[in-house]
């Protein structure tokens, strides 16, 4: 009975908030904790050029042409694309820091149009 009263208060919570989606509080952390080691404020350590920790390098296109986060277009954020390739050399966070991205959760933020206030 817990249980279901936790998912109950959890799903209702979500569906409450869907389109307040904020960039600081909602994503902002979860890039943090598994991709700012390599993408994030510190120049000597980021690879790719790619900084998550600001809008405007994460939706940019890129030297190779891809955007990182295509706001309110999860399918073509080549971060989601690298999150569910299955090809070693691509996938995203890398193996060997055994963190792992949950994909339909992160369509669900990219996709929410709350996404695109980002201070």
């Amino acid at each position: 009975m817990r249980f279901s009263c936790l998912v109950l208060l959890l799903t209702a919570s979500s569906a409450t908030h869907a389109e307040e989606v904020n960039f600081n509080r909602d994503i902002k952390p979860i890039l943090s904790q598994n991709c700012f080691q390599c993408h994030g404020p510190d120049d000597a350590t980021r690879a790719a050029k790619l900084r998550l920790d600001h809008a405007d390098s994460a939706t940019m296109p890129a030297e190779s042409g891809a955007t990182a986060i295509v706001a309110s277009d999860p399918e073509h954020s080549e971060l989601l694309t690298r999150i569910t390739s299955t090809d070693p050399d691509l996938h995203m966070p890398p193996g060997e820091t055994k963190k792992i991205l949950n994909r339909s959760f992160f369509a669900y933020l990219l996709s929410n149009r709350g996404y695109l206030e980002i201070p």
